[in-house]
């Protein structure tokens, strides 16, 4: 019978330390920010330079015109990392716009492959051949959060051109040596 009683007061006093254990905690709480920060970055690589050069080849016989057909480069890459702000419709386009005088006669043209796809995300979409200007225009579009992958084969493939204008405006070719221009992309909110 004591041994009852002893194997009943053991069992009755670990149920009413872990009752008192229990009732005898506390809890805390803290307060947490996340913040995720709006990223707007764009970067040009190249697999060789980022200093392109394009030319005609000149006629090796008389009476033969300049030949445009080897004038391309596709040796530039346009990566991209965007975080928006996720409201209804936000997203961003790559606009490109050159400055200097493009030589008459010609149309420089540049298109963007799409995507890699090494990154994640809401990536763009290329809207096809571009006859560059110094008015901005748009070559990527629908950009909303994402990443393209960083340097060369990631993002979007460049694809320069150099093309007469039509057969009529090859008496507008003058030859003025190398014309120098810098073209600018911009990763923007689309209007």
């Amino acid at each position: 019978m004591r041994r009852r009683l002893s194997i009943g007061l053991t069992i009755i006093f670990i149920v009413f330390t872990l009752r008192v254990q229990s009732q005898s905690g506390q809890s805390q709480g803290h307060g947490l920010t996340i913040s995720i920060p709006e990223v707007v970055m764009l970067g040009l690589e190249a697999t060789s330079s980022k200093s392109i050069v394009l030319n005609p080849e000149s006629p090796n016989t008389a009476g033969l015109a300049l030949d445009f057909a080897n004038s391309h480069n596709s040796d530039l890459w346009i990566n991209y990392s965007s975080i928006t702000d996720g409201g209804a419709g936000h997203l961003r386009s790559v606009t490109v716009a050159v400055t200097g005088p493009i030589p008459k006669g010609v149309d420089l043209k540049v298109s963007a492959s799409h995507d890699a796809g090494k990154g994640k995300g809401a990536v763009g979409v290329p809207l096809g051949q571009v006859i560059l200007s110094a008015e901005a225009q748009n070559i990527i579009t629908g950009i909303g959060s994402c990443y393209t992958g960083a340097g060369v084969n990631n993002g979007h493939r460049l694809t320069y051109s150099l093309e007469l204008k039509d057969p009529d405006s090859y008496a507008a070719l003058d030859y003025g040596g190398s014309t120098g221009l810098t073209v600018i992309y911009t990763l923007t909110d689309s209007k």
